[in-house]
């Protein structure tokens, strides 16, 4: 067989720009974090509600 020299390939220089390195995991904004926590607090508010008047009915069924 005859030797054949293999060429390697030239690197992608966009891959490796400092500006690719800004790149990542898509997160939520701190707006949206903000709002879901009030949403899951307002649930817990009604939920705690609906138990006090739960409680209360069977308090005054006795």
């Amino acid at each position: 067989m005859t030797d054949k020299k293999t060429s390697i390939k030239p690197r992608n220089p966009a891959a490796r720009s400092p500006l690719m390195k800004k790149g990542g995991v898509h997160e939520k904004t701190k707006t949206s974090k903000r709002r879901s926590s009030k949403e899951s607090v307002k649930g817990d508010l009604e939920d705690w509600r609906d138990d006090v008047k739960f409680e209360r009915s069977v308090k005054n069924e006795d």
